[in-house]
């Protein structure tokens, strides 16, 4: 029986419970049991799934097929042993909070329980990722193989290993402890096999021949008795390390460096060298070293690596994650779904078929909804990435101003690089289609700029003390949602009484390609809110001068009507015409007046909600977004961006603006071309930012000085230096940095990525001058308007 501690969690009044060394006896009993219940249930319900497991292994009958089941249900309970005590703390957390006011349920919160429903959850998705995905792709059947009689099965496995790993653990149920054997000898015997487990994985998913030619050194000649000689030639392999690094290892040292080298000599000596000769040898096939590839000489370093890596850890009882995993494990896991789902989501929306070829990675020919559960699992090695370093500034206090969002933006600008470059021959050689590289689709490099911003945001609020909220918006929040809510809703009753049908909506909707009134409406939405968080640092202290009802509706008449004039007129019309809907530019029809109507309404609503909120504050938060380097960056950008932007279409001509476009795949769009100009000179900007920001007060104190021996320079610049000495240096550079760009990007970088991502073609070098012109003037307003802000 069981009895409640003072902290509310469970504390056993009869039996023993397990040691630490225990946990992997109870782990390894739950599996066996969980394994015997599972496979009597795929015995009589789902034989065909029990015969594919047993042809995984090149087995045929049933007691075959019986035994490889049953060795995967051990490492199934190993596994679950792993994460079953965060999974049951959350599970008990949850079933106490859900059952607090239904006593018959109260049970379901317990020890015993708890485990049993972590292990059903579980067990549930075995079922969806083994049992529908992973074991038909490996038999070479139709994924995902959905069979309500598997799930079945797979449920029945998680439950009863769950229910006996929490008996075991609790001491209920004798199980044999490993404490009598010795921290080395355990070190010995697990490292090798996951190492050997893990490279195998690697060779048999890139180069499987290579496992089919050591299978022939035992008369087998398949991949998967391949790769069963591999895991025990790397277990006996791993006996040899364990000898040389135990002394080592002893003396609390990690032996991960030991093991590198040692995969590597490996790989020379025995990859590239031992097993050809074997193979030629002893067998009627010839495998020279150079059929190595170099999948299979990646595997050795990969064994030796992990090997060192796991020895060192489980001799002196550290945790087998790696050390940059430690204390972000949950938030890493968590915040990496999050953001796959996300970014997922958009492209199950805008590009079905890339996801389509990410589901071939596990079925011939894949599907969007398969290939979206993928990517999924893509996501975690994605955040994983994002653990090793970009975390460590979310998490320093003295790094002010490095939220989640600005760091996982600069992370998705990484896997954007990635997902052009790195995933299209990733994608190829893994599957029977050919995606070419550079891949520049806009939605998928849309989804994985996506990806980064929200992994940052997510991890941020998992992790514990955070600023997820950004300072313009502390005590802000419920005014911009409430307004907006108010102000949109008020914005689309009147949008809609003056169209029919609501076919403003439907157009809306067309930009997602969904043209329906509720693809519309969530537009619409989306939309309001970015333009009520754009009113904070526009406009909202203006309402805070003399905050009220009265005060927001004035300046959110005068919002409205800006919005009616750059966003209903112009902005929205370009975005739809983008997506290839055909929309008056300008548009002036009357509906435009819902957003006239939207930034009155927000504005009055603003001013009552900020009411309350201010009165709570001892000194207002700032309403500036970022600091002022950021906004200087982001200004003079786009404000030098339009003007050069102005520059390439008016006096080189609209085709020019349309090569941006077709960068990323919409060579027939000015606006996206338009787009892609701006997003490259906010790039450039923060180049520029980075290279000469730092310098300026230096390049004008030196400026300054060269100006004063010089009567004519003095004349010039004398007073410039003396008024607005940072401006004027970079505006000065600014205009080097433009010559720059001119010769480097301008004449040679856009032709090069032109005549490389698109069907176009441009000379190298593009020596037009009115083209070169527009890097100049670039570069000569980008800097002064950097120097504005930064400035003043």
């Amino acid at each position: 029986m069981t009895t409640r501690n003072a902290h509310g969690r469970p504390a056993e009044t009869g039996g023993a419970p397990a040691s630490s060394d225990g946990l992997a006896g109870a782990a390894l009993a739950g599996g066996i049991v969980g394994g015997l219940v599972g496979g009597a249930v795929f015995y009589t319900q789902a034989v065909l799934h029990l015969t594919f497991v047993g042809s995984i292994a090149g087995m045929g009958g049933m007691p075959a097929a019986f035994g490889v089941w049953m060795g995967f249900a051990v490492a199934f309970g190993l596994l679950f042993g792993g994460i079953a005590r965060p999974a049951t703390d959350y599970y008990t957390a949850g079933m106490t909070w859900s059952t607090a006011r239904l006593g018959p349920f109260r049970k379901l919160a317990g020890p015993i329980a708890s485990t049993g429903g972590v292990g059903l959850v579980y067990g549930l998705v075995l079922g969806g990722v083994v049992g529908f995905v992973g074991i038909p792709a490996a038999v070479g059947a139709d994924v995902p193989a959905v069979k309500t009689n598997v799930l079945v099965g797979y449920a029945a496995f998680g439950l009863v290993s769950g229910l006996t790993y929490g008996l075991a653990r609790d001491g209920w149920l004798p199980v044999p402890s490993f404490s009598f054997i010795g921290s080395r000898v355990r070190a010995a015997a697990f490292a090798p096999l996951v190492a050997g487990v893990l490279s195998g994985a690697v060779v048999y998913s890139q180069q499987p021949v290579y496992l089919r030619y050591l299978s022939t050194i035992v008369d087998i000649g398949t991949p998967t008795g391949g790769l069963a000689i591999w895991v025990g030639v790397t277990f006996a392999l791993g006996l040899v390390f364990a000898v040389v690094a135990a002394g080592h290892a002893a003396r609390g040292n990690s032996t991960t460096g030991y093991g590198l080298v040692y995969g590597i000599v490996l790989a020379v000596f025995v990859g590239l060298l031992a097993i050809p000769a074997a193979v030629t040898a002893g067998t009627q096939w010839e495998l020279g070293f150079q059929d190595v590839g170099g999948a299979a000489l990646g595997a050795w370093v990969v064994y030796g690596l992990v090997l060192g890596s796991t020895f060192g850890k489980v001799v002196n009882a550290r945790p087998l994650r790696p050390a940059f995993l430690v204390g972000r494990t949950r938030a890493t896991v968590i915040a990496s779904l999050v953001a796959g789902a996300a970014s997922g989501a958009l492209m199950l929306a805008q590009a079905p078929l890339y996801l389509q070829l990410v589901g071939a990675l596990a079925g011939f020919s894949g599907s969007p909804p398969l290939g979206f559960g993928i990517w999924l699992t893509v996501a975690i090695p994605l955040g994983v990435g994002f653990a090793v370093f970009p975390a460590r500034r979310i998490e320093r206090a003295d790094t002010h101003g490095q939220t989640g969002f600005k760091v996982g933006l600069l992370y998705g600008l990484l896997l954007s690089v990635v997902g052009v470059f790195l995933m299209p021959p990733i994608l190829s050689s893994a599957t029977p289609f050919t995606l070419v590289a550079p891949h520049t689709n806009g939605a998928v490099l849309a989804a994985y700029l996506l990806f980064g911003p929200v992994l940052g945001v997510s991890y941020e609020a998992i992790s514990g003390p955070s600023r997820v909220t950004p300072a313009f918006l502390q005590g802000r929040g419920a005014p911009v949602v409430g307004g907006a809510t108010v102000g949109g809703a008020a914005g689309a009753v009147v949008a809609n009484a003056l169209t029919t049908g609501g076919v403003y909506f439907l157009t809306l909707g067309t930009v997602v390609d969904s043209p329906s009134l509720t693809t519309g409406l969530g537009i619409w939405f989306g939309l309001l809110f970015l333009l009520a968080l754009a009113f904070v640092p526009l406009a909202a202290r203006a309402v805070e001068y003399r905050v009220g009802i009265p005060r927001g509706l004035a300046v959110g008449v005068v919002y409205g009507a800006v919005l009616t004039g750059v966003v209903g007129v112009v902005a929205v019309p370009a975005l739809v015409r983008a997506g290839g809907t055909a929309l008056a530019l300008p548009h002036t029809n009357s509906v435009i007046a819902g957003y006239f109507v939207f930034g009155t309404v927000f504005g009055g609503a603003y001013g009552h909600l900020r009411k309350q909120t201010i009165s709570n504050e001892e000194f207002p938060t700032s309403t500036a977004i970022g600091t002022s380097g950021q906004r200087a960056i982001v200004f003079g950008s786009l404000f030098g961006g339009a003007v050069g932007g102005l520059v390439v279409h008016h006096m080189v001509g609209p085709v020019a603006m349309r090569y941006f476009g077709a960068l990323v795949g919409y060579g027939g769009s000015m606006e996206i071309g338009w787009a892609v100009w701006l997003g490259l000179s906010l790039i450039l900007g923060m180049t520029f930012a980075v290279a000469v920001g730092p310098r300026l007060s230096r390049y004008a104190h030196s400026m300054d000085q060269v100006t004063e021996r010089d009567e004519d320079l003095d004349a010039v610049f004398g007073d410039f230096l003396d008024l607005a000495p940072v401006t004027t240096a970079a505006t000065l550079a600014g205009v080097v940095y433009g010559v720059v760009l001119a010769i480097a990007v301008g004449a040679i970088g856009v032709p090069l990525a032109v005549n490389t991502m698109t069907p176009f073609g441009m000379f190298v070098p593009e020596l037009q001058p009115f083209f070169l012109l527009a890097f100049v003037v670039y570069g000569l307003v980008m800097g002064l308007g950097y120097g504005v802000v930064k400035e003043f």
